[in-house]
Order: C-alpha cells, then structure tokens, then sequence
C-alpha cells in the first residue's frame, strides 16, 4: 500500500472543502499543479466519491518516500 504525505492530504482536503474559484481555492489548486505536480485528473479524482489522491511518474513526489510500489 502507498501512503501519501500528510501535508497533499491535507491540501487536498481543503481544495475539496474550499468554494470553487475564491482566492483560496486557486492558491490551494495552484500549489496542487505546481508544487505537486497533480495534472486535471488528479485534481478530477479529488471530488469522486470517495475522493482518490491519484500519483504517477510526474508527481510521484507526494508518496512517502522509502514506500515501494506493487
């Protein structure tokens, strides 16, 4: 099992909770893009019930590192 960094789960509990475009919500999706890496599926994959924290090669960054992919 991955486990992702407290600190994404964090952020994308607040983009998630956060009314769409406030000043927040854009600084919080801009940290999201940049910083994390999260492409428009990710961000997607955040409001499917339940949310999901996609990762791939680009943003493999917000997984815990010494954690081993299966």
């Amino acid at each position: 099992m991955i486990k992702i960094k407290k600190e994404v789960k964090e952020i994308c509990l607040e983009f998630i909770k956060e009314k769409v475009n406030t000043t927040r919500w854009e600084e919080l999706e801009y940290e999201l893009k940049h910083k994390w890496k999260f492409n428009a599926f990710n961000l997607m994959a955040l409001f499917e019930n339940p949310p999901t924290i996609e990762y791939n090669d680009d943003n493999f960054s917000l997984v815990l590192e010494g954690e081993k992919v299966k």
